[in-house]
């Protein structure tokens, strides 16, 4: 069951230019951002500009230490993202981080230009560049990355690559460079030719060519057939130049059947023998998996002559609750012939939702043949999933038991942003909780709804103390 809402979890940084100009913004995009890289991530709605022009932080004694600056195109897009900060030391901004971008039509990037501060001419220095090119339908059809390499006082080469494709748009040809340090420039290093069936779209083969001597050479080459009725990958076939012939290597066969509604995956690769003609067992793994893609069975084997050998050997017993969630897992591995050990366990509780209200961790102790607890936390929601307490409880290795480790309490506004926590730990001398943090948001909304304040307090000998303002505008 689903309550309907979708929160947002995309961070984005904001900064600060020089020397730039800003374009209008546009207000009606589909973004949301949660502004965990500035320090804050309450869990909200989408409430936040989503394309703002700047962002300022002030620590507690109101002294502004961050400035955010960027720009937009006239399609919101953002094309520009700087970052400063104030050095307390030597009383003057710095700048951290700044990037800039163009796009074509489409919105496929063309140009990224990265750079960092240079103290010494208090300016931005350009440390690398990324280009790229594009089809007619907007593929990719070309990249190259570029940095400056401090000690070389030089431009080096990081990535280049050429991608062509066929009229259904498979990728064909993949071209890769590298940099060649002695004569600064870019080489070709290797090519990968694809061959795609023009029934069916399915890949043929690939074929690897390095670049020696100022030539291609053949390495290796990769065939693929498939399962006549389901369509699905059957057999891969590696093959080896030996300078005149492509010579067989070997291959791997894939199997995947379904009974009482468990997957049954057989992965089984072998090597070509070629004084003796054929196909010799190399190694297999085996995997069974239920209708909720948890692995309860696998086994790996490794060819020993003429037949299989189990080498290592897992196993997952589940149980799942009425809306399928799975609230017990126990893993065990195979010590010998039909003999298994218990090596992890997992019990979770939910509610309809989907929320985890209670999840116990615990790890076999071989030598003491006991469980030891890892993990023990339990949690309360409210109507909209917002947590409003969590309770978490440490493992006492000399009593084998829980005990009381820490308690936390949330509390929300109407927009489900958080704004006030307290948090206790559990003092064993005195058998109770002392609250030792608490701390309260509050914010403050511009005429378009948006939040342009957030104020972080926490509560110190009675007193609020504000630690973090920041402001959007």
């Amino acid at each position: 069951m689903s309550r309907g809402v979708a929160y947002c979890e995309r961070i984005v940084i904001f900064d600060y230019f020089q020397h730039m100009s800003f374009m209008p913004k546009q207000l009606n995009i589909a973004l949301c951002l949660v502004m965990a890289a500035l320090g804050f991530a309450p869990r909200a709605f989408a409430q936040y500009n989503p394309t703002p022009d700047s962002i300022f932080k002030y620590n507690e004694e109101g002294q502004l230490t961050m400035r955010s600056y960027f720009r937009y195109d006239a399609k919101s897009r953002q094309t520009g993202v700087a970052h400063l900060t104030w050095n307390k030391k030597a009383g003057e901004w710095v700048g951290t981080y700044q990037e800039l971008v163009e796009y074509d039509e489409a919105g496929n990037v063309l140009d990224k230009k990265t750079s960092f501060w240079d103290s010494d001419k208090y300016n931005w220095k350009l440390a690398e560049h990324e280009s790229a090119k594009y089809d007619s339908e907007g593929r990719m059809t070309y990249i190259e990355v570029v940095r400056f390499n401090v000690q070389r006082d030089t431009w080096i080469g990081e990535n280049r690559q050429e991608m062509k494709y066929d009229a259904q748009g498979h990728r064909t040809g993949l071209t890769t460079y590298r940099w060649d340090d002695d004569i600064d420039k870019w080489v070709p290093a290797e090519s990968v030719v694809s061959e795609f069936s023009k029934a069916d779209g399915s890949k043929i083969s690939d074929t690897k060519q390095v670049w020696r001597q100022g030539r291609w050479v053949n390495e290796e080459k990769s065939t693929y057939t498939y399962n006549a009725k389901t369509s699905t990958l059957q057999t891969t076939v590696q093959s080896k130049w030996d300078g005149s012939a492509w010579v067989l290597a070997s291959k791997t066969d894939y199997t995947k059947t379904i009974s009482d509604g468990k997957k049954n995956v057989v992965t089984a690769r072998m090597t070509y023998d070629a004084a003796k003609g054929e196909w010799v067992g190399d190694e297999r793994q085996t995997t069974v998996i239920d209708s909720h893609g948890t692995e309860l069975l696998s086994t790996r084997e490794k060819w020993n002559v003429s037949s299989w050998v189990i080498t290592q050997k897992e196993r997952t017993d589940a149980t799942y609750d009425q809306w399928g969630h799975c609230t017990s897992q126990v893993n065990y591995a195979m010590t010998g012939a039909d003999q298994w050990e218990e090596r992890t366990k997992v019990e979770k509780t939910y509610n309809e939702y989907g929320d985890v209200l209670s999840e116990i961790r615990l790890t076999w102790d071989i030598l003491a043949r006991a469980w030891k607890g890892i993990i023990n936390e339990k949690r309360e929601y409210g109507p909209m999933g917002d947590i409003l307490s969590e309770e978490k409880k440490r493992w006492d290795r000399r009593t084998h038991e829980w005990k009381p480790q820490s308690k936390s309490s949330f509390s929300y506004d109407d927009e489900h942003n958080k704004i006030s926590e307290s948090t206790s730990s559990w003092n064993p001398q005195k058998g109770a909780y002392e609250e030792f943090f608490i701390g309260r948001t509050s914010y403050k909304l511009n005429r378009q709804g948006y939040i342009s304040e957030v104020v972080e307090q926490t509560k110190e000998e009675g007193t609020w103390k504000t630690r973090q303002t920041t402001r959007y505008y």
